[in-house]
């Protein structure tokens, strides 16, 4: 069963979605504390099961924050925790 969805990526919705998704990247993820709040709680949310004996889940969270595209860490005002670590 094919589902014919090979050719998304230039369809004339997906141009535009695309053009609307650069825009709002451009005025909104831009450091504030806000974006800093709203992704320190998701990441307590995503990490929630990691324990924090031994600092092992300070250290899952830097890792975590450092995988982040670089614009997406600005906009979170978390900094390159590891530069080494990161991947893009």
């Amino acid at each position: 069963m094919e589902l014919g969805i090979q050719h998304l990526f230039n369809t004339p919705l997906y141009r535009s979605q695309s053009h609307v998704l650069q825009r709002y990247e451009k005025e909104c993820m831009v450091p504030a504390d806000t974006n800093h709040k709203l992704a320190m709680s998701m990441m307590g949310e995503l990490l929630h099961f990691v324990p924090k004996a031994f600092g092992i889940k300070a250290f899952i969270t830097r890792i975590a924050i450092c995988v982040l595209e670089e614009r997406v860490r600005v906009a979170m005002m978390s900094g390159s925790l590891f530069p080494y670590l990161n991947i893009y």
